[in-house]
């Protein structure tokens, strides 16, 4: 029955979307799954206040680029009725058009989607506990009406979402040591090749406080040679490039 396959295939996509190791990946799992909604087209839109981040989805690239240039949320059916009722529905003409959505401006929105093939789905909201983050929408020429569809794409969206989230989130800086300015000049000098005699020349101190600078240096890097502490200064921006290194 159709009820059963379509639970069976929301728990298969629990089930692969958590082993999925890259956005690429994520738009993989899904395409598969959905398609077996009969869903050809789907959209995650997470409200960044960006209209070039915060989307994942296979919509028609032209139509996706024609949205979000012509800021259609605004004016998108589908969209509004997600923010004033706050909670998921299937959608096609004759619905949104009970509802007395489209007017003139909301109707030009959804029959230029309607020509893209985007004529009929099931769109979701978001929420992360503290307000409403993004929103999903699954499309097609025509979809499954069947009532199980709502609640198991609800769970796509949310583990969807969640993926996503992990996905791109920034991955933690490390700490970046704190070298003084006497130790990264030394550092600079000894990257271009130069001795302890030639440093302390240049810069017009002792040879021996040179090693030493040199010397405490290495120990904050966590380092056993000055080579290693200009490579190390070098990938933490801490001097610039060493081309004798």
């Amino acid at each position: 029955m159709l009820n059963e396959f379509v639970t069976d295939q929301t728990v298969t996509f629990i089930e692969k979307v958590q082993q999925v190791k890259s956005t690429d990946d994520l738009l993989g799992v899904l395409q598969t799954t959905l398609s077996s909604f009969g869903v050809k087209y789907f959209t995650l839109y997470e409200f960044t206040g960006s209209t070039e981040k915060g989307a994942l989805g296979n919509y028609p690239q032209d139509w996706g680029l024609r949205y979000a240039e012509r800021r259609y949320e605004y004016r998108d059916p589908v969209a509004r009725r997600l923010f004033d009722e706050r909670k998921g529905f299937f959608w096609d003409e004759k619905s949104l058009r009970n509802d007395g959505r489209l007017n003139a401006k909301k109707s030009k929105v959804f029959f230029e989607g309607a020509d893209f093939g985007l004529k009929e789905g099931y769109a979701h909201l978001i929420s992360d506990g503290r307000g409403y983050v993004a929103l999903t929408s699954f499309c097609s020429d025509k979809v499954e009406r069947d009532p199980r569809m709502l609640p198991a794409l609800h769970l796509v969206s949310i583990y969807m979402y969640g993926k996503y989230r992990e996905l791109t989130a920034p991955q933690p800086v490390a700490d970046v040591p704190y070298l003084t300015p006497r130790q990264r000049e030394c550092l600079q000098w000894v990257a271009a090749g130069k001795s302890d005699w030639d440093v302390a020349t240049i810069m017009n101190i002792g040879q021996a406080t040179v090693h030493s600078h040199i010397e405490a240096a290495k120990r904050t890097l966590g380092v056993a040679t000055r080579v290693q502490a200009v490579v190390k200064a070098y990938h933490f921006g801490l001097i610039a490039d060493a081309p004798h290194i």
